[in-house]
């Protein structure tokens, strides 16, 4: 079976999901390779999820799906 992805630019619609990803992303996907520590100072919680989309926003970002 064959999946494709998908490409688009970033809508604000997906500040929530792409501030939850960095979060995770770093405390999870990272575990191996940093400690609890700068992980924390890295991605202490959640992104604010405004702070997120104008941050998004202000570049040029993608999302895949």
């Amino acid at each position: 079976m064959v999946q494709r992805l998908s490409i688009r630019q970033f809508q604000d619609r997906d500040a929530p999901a792409a501030a939850n990803l960095f979060f995770e992303a770093v405390q999870t996907g990272a575990k191996a390779v940093y400690t609890q520590e700068q992980r924390n100072a890295w991605a202490p919680a959640i992104p604010d999820v405004a702070k997120w989309r104008d941050r998004m926003a202000a570049q040029y970002s993608v999302m895949a799906y």
